[in-house]
């Protein structure tokens, strides 16, 4: 890590922090991404700590493990940072002129916007107000969860096909404009498709099968231990569990991002009740990750 890109990963520690209200951070590092062993590890840096020791910790983490370094609030406790991704530059840099936002851009030409609400909110809450934020910037629509990681600036973006281009902070003065109205958000939320009650979501498969057994997305589709196929995806059984432990072994073991695809499996269990919010099922969905990867090792 450079001086130069050091500070960036201060500079947007030190910008998240000032609205926190002592809520802590994560930091996370997404070991070996797109390999069958990848695996998420995260350290809690506690309000007011040096942030000096765990940003070595990342470096190590990125130069000898090939992680992604990630950053996000306490997922469980109530703060005002929405996440907004796949936001073109300029877009990204126009709407922070005009909302309290830190812009990071995370290869050239696409950003991530952390976006300051006016007041603290619930997991769920984060959630509605980032499907009407998602909507407004057309970013990805399926980074909307709630307890969403987003990259931490001055480290190389560690995705398969970047080329290890650096993350950068191009935006981080939140007094130069005003905060998201929190209680518009969630009034707009009401009229983006599938708010209110179970989302609308798009199906956990990448696509149609091809001929081969390969889908849409170049993704293999071999048989798990449990004889589910990522193209039957995880509605497909009466239970759900252990069709859902399948396809997820079936994933990692075609080079699937983890993260990736936790929330591709948090929202299918959200979408036919398997679990009634939307903090179980994110547990649900970590936890049938994890068992995969140790499976899978």
């Amino acid at each position: 890590m450079t001086s130069r890109t050091r500070g960036q990963a201060l500079a947007m520690i030190e910008a998240m922090r000032s609205r926190l209200g002592g809520v802590p951070l994560e930091i996370g590092a997404l070991c070996r991404i797109g390999t069958a062993d990848a695996a998420l590890l995260r350290r809690t840096l506690a309000p007011g700590a040096d942030p000096a020791g765990l940003l070595g910790w990342a470096g190590w983490q990125q130069v000898h493990e090939r992680a992604q370094i990630l950053i996000r609030p306490d997922p469980a406790a109530s703060h005002p940072w929405l996440l907004a991704d796949d936001i073109e530059t300029a877009a990204a840099l126009a709407f922070a002129v005009r909302r309290a936002a830190l812009v990071i851009e995370t290869s050239p030409g696409n950003c991530q916007l952390r976006v300051l609400a006016d007041r603290p909110l619930s997991l769920p809450d984060r959630t509605m107000a980032q499907r009407a934020l998602r909507e407004h910037l057309a970013g990805d629509p399926g980074s909307i969860a709630g307890d969403k990681w987003g990259r931490l600036a001055g480290y190389r973006n560690a995705k398969p096909g970047r080329d290890g281009c650096w993350t950068n902070l191009l935006r981080s003065d939140l007094a130069a404009a005003r905060p998201v109205s929190a209680s518009a958000l969630l009034a707009q939320s009401a009229s983006v498709p599938g708010c209110g009650s179970a989302p609308a979501l798009a199906p956990l498969t990448s696509g149609p099968r091809a001929r081969g057994g390969v889908q849409g997305q170049g993704s293999p589709a071999p048989r798990s231990g449990a004889g589910a196929r990522p193209e039957d995806g995880p509605a497909a059984s009466a239970g759900g569990s252990e069709q859902d432990f399948g396809w997820a072994c079936a994933q990692i073991r075609a080079g699937a991002d983890p993260e990736a695809l936790t929330d591709r499996l948090a929202a299918a269990a959200l979408a036919r009740g398997k679990r009634r919010d939307e903090a179980a099922a994110r547990d649900y969905a970590l936890r049938t990750i994890e068992k995969a990867q140790t499976q899978l090792r």
